[in-house]
């Protein structure tokens, strides 16, 4: 480890390190693992504890979540993924907590599905479309059940904008399959609700209101690209009041909706960050693991049924000022798994509190101190150096020393020096940026 007492990387990083041997396992003393609560499965948090254990059991593991699990079985796997032996909870109402918090007023509006949508429901959805005689091809009909299923939930959760371009998608676009597009058209029914969705949804002559700019920033958070679009290219029509972007993973879904690159999220996230946009309209890759920067009111268009992705949206604001958060509901089954959700919340953090009759714990922790010492907490803050990015001269510098250092041996043939210069070189643009601390102040 080049004499460094602290080490910052991705899990990916050191698990390939601790099997190569780069990081000698016996070293490692206390492993600090943020997000704790993605350690289910095979998830590469479980990798690294496994490697470890195999190699020695003097070392320490600081697990942190704002939310450990969605649920008891989740929980009491992350427990023992990660050997862990007792629990400590921390609320925005602790003692300890509170001097470092804001407040975060959460607001839940419920929002009626309205004359126009419970027309639709009831006319698309509430009487069969297709009648039978035979009833063989149970496959395909199935399958235009589960479709029609999904259009549903989007009509009730994301609204008739959402559900126009998926059914437009099932007749156009990437989404079709042949005979779910045929049973389709051949409904009448159908027919007349898409004539009535592309006349509703038109694209507008936009005309951007005018007013001044303001220093709010907002995040507003939905499950379904569709949606994020809809939302963005609504709020565009306020600028210079609203100046939005959207924010959405990777991936792409098809031909028709492409994902952003690194690079492009990157951008996004920077320009926020510095004013560029008020308003980040994000698919759930916004929720966690990111650097956003200061948010004064996250909105949420609809509601997870898990805690998780409920309380990770959540903690997008109220960091270092006042937040506000709206949570919009539709009446009937979103609110239901909104409530839901809160119930589960409190039920993880009730059977915490009582884990002792309700979880298992880790019990072989060997002690790391003489029996006679007595340890006590030593709070200090951590200072942490500029960055660290050896120069070009430096890099060029240290390969020159190891080709002369192997060819002085007269042993290895040239090739395999290059090989070494190469892995040399892979291992510093690998490194660079991730261990750039090369002096932290020492904690107890």
């Amino acid at each position: 480890m080049d004499g460094k007492e602290s080490i910052l990387l991705t899990p990916q990083v050191i698990m390939n390190d601790l099997s190569r041997g780069t990081c000698p396992a016996v070293d490692v003393r206390c492993l600090v693992i943020d997000e704790a609560h993605k350690a289910t499965g095979n998830h590469a948090y479980c990798q690294v504890v496994r490697e470890l254990i195999k190699y020695t059991t003097e070392f320490r593991i600081l697990a942190l979540s704002a939310t450990p699990g969605g649920d008891i079985k989740a929980v009491q796997q992350v427990l023992a993924n990660l050997l862990i032996s007792h629990i400590e909870i921390r609320t925005e109402e602790s003692p300890d907590i509170k001097p470092y918090s804001h407040e975060r007023k959460v607001e839940k509006i419920v929002v009626p599905l309205g004359d126009e949508l419970t027309s639709v429901k009831k006319n698309m959805f509430r009487q069969p479309l297709f009648q039978r005689n035979n009833y063989g091809m149970v496959e395909g009909d199935f399958a235009l059940a589960l479709s029609l299923y999904h259009g549903f939930e989007l009509l009730q959760l994301h609204g008739s904008r959402s559900l126009f371009n998926y059914l437009d998608g099932i007749l156009h676009g990437d989404k079709g399959y042949g005979r779910t597009k045929t049973e389709l058209l051949r409904n009448h029914d159908f027919n007349e609700l898409m004539d009535l969705l592309r006349e509703k949804f038109t694209p507008p002559d936009c005309r951007p209101s005018q007013s001044r700019d303001g220093e709010t920033r907002v995040m507003i958070f939905s499950q379904y690209r569709d949606s994020v679009s809809e939302i963005t290219n609504i709020l565009k029509q306020h600028h210079p009041l609203v100046k939005v972007m959207s924010f959405i993973g990777q991936s792409s879904a098809g031909k028709s909706t492409k994902g952003f690159t690194q690079k492009e999220q990157l951008k996004v996230m920077k320009d926020f960050r510095e004013g560029g946009y008020n308003t980040l309209v994000s698919t759930c890759v916004g929720e966690e693991g990111l650097d956003i920067g200061d948010v004064d009111l996250i909105v949420c268009f609809d509601a997870h049924k898990s805690p998780i992705r409920l309380v990770q949206r959540m903690g997008r604001t109220g960091r270092k000022r006042e937040g506000r958060i709206v949570m919009l509901v539709t009446e009937g089954k979103e609110e239901q798994i909104y409530n839901q959700s809160q119930y589960s919340k409190k039920s993880i953090h009730k059977a915490i509190l009582n884990s002792a009759k309700t979880l298992h714990f880790y019990q072989n922790n060997p002690a790391m101190v003489p029996d006679d010492w007595t340890p006590k907490c030593h709070k200090m803050f951590i200072t942490v150096s500029k960055k660290f990015k050896p120069s070009k001269a430096a890099t060029t510098s240290n390969q020159n020393k190891i080709t002369s250092m192997l060819a002085s041996h007269g042993k290895l043939p040239k090739q395999n020096i290059q090989k070494i210069l190469d892995r040399q070189h892979s291992l510093h643009h690998t490194t660079n940026g991730k261990v750039n601390n090369p002096s932290m102040t020492k904690r107890s």
